[in-house]
């Protein structure tokens, strides 16, 4: 297992990359290179985390070809049932905008909130950004019924808006 840390002008994030893709992509991980990687985003321990799927280098001088390459793959999940999956069918997932940065207190709360309502829906969340807004799906599988709502617009109020 390789644990990498990958930065932008707009922050960082650790990858997790398991043994299989590590097998394969060995020559992607090395300090320096640019990597397009696919993978699911873990919260655990408000920490997020990627943990990858695919990967594939980029080549600098041809950009667009690589990213053709990639997104031609088929995506590996190793778990053919997890909503990434091709088979997933979003039918009440849960859509939230972030309308300021939460701190860490408040991003605690949320992780209680969704760990006393699971269920099979992904969550996606919209943050501010200095680029403009940038969309994430956390790990966490709720259910997203009235009541999980209620507690969200009573405990978060005017800090997010929830997109149908």
């Amino acid at each position: 297992m390789l644990f990498v840390k990958i930065e932008d002008n707009t922050g960082n994030v650790e990858i997790l990359v398991f043994p299989n893709l590590l097998e394969r992509t060995t020559r992607v991980w090395q300090e320096g290179e640019t990597v397009l990687c696919q993978g699911r985003i873990s919260d655990k321990d408000q920490e997020f985390k990627i943990l990858a799927n695919t990967a594939e280098g980029i080549a600098l001088d041809n950009i667009q070809e690589s990213i053709k390459k990639f997104k031609a793959q088929p995506a590996r999940s190793s778990n053919r049932n997890f909503p990434g999956s091709n088979n997933y069918k979003a039918k009440n997932d849960l859509k939230l905008n972030f309308l300021k940065i939460l701190d860490s207190s408040k991003m605690a709360l949320l992780k209680l909130i969704f760990d006393r309502f699971p269920g099979g829906n992904k969550v996606y969340i919209t943050i501010p950004g200095d680029n403009g807004e940038q969309t994430i799906q956390i790990s966490s599988l709720i259910n997203n019924n009235d009541s999980l709502i209620k507690e969200l617009k009573s405990k978060f109020g005017d800090l997010i808006a929830i997109k149908p």
